[in-house]
């Protein structure tokens, strides 16, 4: 079973934190050895009611959520538009991948809806 727990750290102490952890952990193979990290960014849509988010904390079994994850972001940057949906333990996850732009006009157009089915 993975644990995963977040925390807010305040912007002018990330460049502690990192040096922190980074006595802690290994590196995965994703990470620019020079910068030594990478920044991922999500957003999580749900319902007006939060349906997947209360799916979420009353320990529903069979459940989803949807998102848009990008890695360190830049204007050229892929991004994916995520389904992650959970029956009992095993977990599975579909992926649209498209570019930062284009994931915007998704957006504000409301096409997103139609490819993630929400």
């Amino acid at each position: 079973m993975r644990y995963e727990y977040k925390f807010y750290v305040h912007r002018n102490k990330i460049p502690l934190m990192r040096s922190i952890i980074l006595t802690k952990l290994k590196l995965d193979s994703h990470v620019d050895p020079e910068r030594r990290h990478y920044t991922v960014r999500s957003i999580y849509f749900d319902s007006i009611n939060l349906k997947h988010y209360y799916e979420k904390i009353t320990g529903l079994k069979h459940r989803k959520k949807v998102r848009l994850r990008g890695y360190d972001y830049n204007p050229n940057s892929i991004v994916f538009f995520e389904i992650k949906r959970k029956f009992e333990e095993p977990g599975m996850k579909n992926r649209y991948s498209t570019n930062y732009y284009d994931s915007l006009k998704m957006i504000n157009e409301k096409t997103i809806s139609t490819i993630m089915m929400i």
